[in-house]
This record gives structure tokens, sequence and C-alpha cells, in this order.
């Protein structure tokens, strides 16, 4: 592994992150918008709401109250999942790249990699389990659309999203510790900072408000304010001064999780 600079280490990441975001959110509403396209139901994949610059409303304006009513509800669960389907393709495509040597030895790949598995994150637990139980959102129309008991995807999904996570923040960050390189506990800290509010507190600033919004029972809201609380709970326990973060970057140093995984 090259030795870096910690300005260039910082600029990296600090550039990927916007440009990742863009690229996310984006595909995930045009995965809304292409499977509305190949029903009918709109005139182009790209027909949606963007949002403005920031894409902070960003909507695939689909009225599924309507599908629904007409009878086809499967349609409206395929449209509704289809965004959903498209982050965790890509967080599970970007969990698996920062294990090959690519992903590694280049920095931006690194970076842009890891961005995805956080962003994509961020997607993923906005729906399951905030979302399951609300009439609103991917999830919520996937359920109603199949009218199916939200039990069915809550129990499973949860338990998908939570062994996601600590694999995210058990594995993965370290790693970038490791290969970015980030050799001072501070900047640790802020990239674990960092990414820990952008999982479960960016979607907040998307137009989604559990304890507002009037598809949202009780038991989400519930789930709303205890996953506020997991960003210092989880941020205490991801501490890179923690013992376990040492023994962790120990262990790939030693016997990388790849054979092309070179620690340098």
């Amino acid at each position: 592994m090259k030795t870096r600079r910690p300005l260039t280490v910082f600029l990296i990441l600090a550039v990927t992150l916007p440009l990742v975001y863009y690229a996310i959110v984006l595909l995930h509403e045009w995965g809304h918008g292409t499977t509305a396209w190949l029903f009918g139901y709109k005139g182009s994949p790209f027909d949606v709401r963007y949002g403005g610059w920031l894409l902070l409303h960003c909507d695939e304006i689909v009225p599924y109250d309507r599908i629904i009513e007409s009878g086809d509800g499967l349609q409206a669960a395929l449209i509704g999942i289809s965004g959903f389907t498209v982050s965790t393709t890509l967080f599970l495509f970007s969990l698996f790249s920062l294990n090959r040597r690519f992903g590694a030895r280049s920095l931006w790949l690194l970076s842009v990699f890891f961005w995805s598995c956080v962003l994509n994150m961020t997607a993923i637990f906005g729906y399951i389990p905030l979302d399951t139980f609300s009439t609103e959102g991917d999830i919520g129309r996937f359920v109603h659309g199949l009218n199916i008991s939200p039990w069915l995807v809550f129990i499973p999904g949860t338990i998908l999203v939570a062994a996601g996570l600590y694999r995210l923040l058990r594995q993965e960050i370290v790693k970038v510790y490791i290969f970015a390189p980030i050799r001072t506990v501070l900047m640790r800290r802020i990239l674990l900072g960092t990414s820990l509010c952008l999982i479960f507190l960016l979607l907040y600033t998307h137009g989604y408000n559990p304890f507002t919004d009037s598809g949202t029972n009780t038991f989400s809201k519930v789930l709303a304010a205890l996953s506020i609380l997991l960003v210092p709970i989880l941020f205490v326990l991801c501490n890179p001064s923690k013992n376990w973060v040492e023994q962790t970057e120990k262990r790939f140093r030693e016997n990388p999780p790849n054979p092309t995984f070179h620690a340098g």
C-alpha cells in the first residue's frame, strides 16, 4: 500500500461522498421509474421529481393508491420494492468490492465502495425496520400492494439489516482505517461519526418524519426514536480507541480476508 498524505485521504473521501450520494439517490428513484415504465404507468424511466440540486425531495411520483384501487396490487408492490432492491443490490456489490484487490489499492475506489455501503444502508435502514408498518414508502407500499402482514417483512428483514450493519461497522470501516490509511484516532472518529449520522439521520432531511407522517403508527415512531439513539450508542461501542478495533486491525493485517489484499 502506497503511503498517502492525510490531506489527500481526507480530500478524496470528501469528494467521493457527494458524488456517490447523487448516484445512489438517482439510481434508487430510476429503479422505481423503470419498473413503473415497464408496467405502463410512466412515459419514461427518468420521469421523476428530482427535488432540486440536493435531491432532498426526490420522488418517483407513482400513483400507488390508484394502482392498488384498480386491482393491480402486485404491480404497485413491485414498483414500490424496486428502489429498495436497487439499494440492496448496490450495498451487496459494494460490500463485495471492498474485499477485492482493486478496492483496497485504489483510494478512489475504496472511498466509492465504502460510501456506497454507508449510503445504501441509509436507504435500507429507512425502509426496514422504520418504514415496514407505514402505508407510505417502498416497503409499506410493497406490504399493502400484496396485502400481507408487515411482520412477514419486518422480522427477517430486520435480522438481515442488523447483520449488514454489524458487518459494516465491525469490519468494513476498519478496512478503510487500514487501507486508506487513516492513522489517527481523531480522523477515525470523524469517519465513524459521519457514517453513523448518514445512516441514521440523513433520511430526516429528505421529507421523511415518522413522528408526524400520517401513515406512521406508534410502533414505527418508537423505532425511529430508538434509531436516533443508536448514533451515540454505536459511536461509543465502535469507537476506534476500543481494543476490539485494534485487534480486528491486527487480524486483517496478519490474515487478510482475501488473498488479494495487501496491507502494505
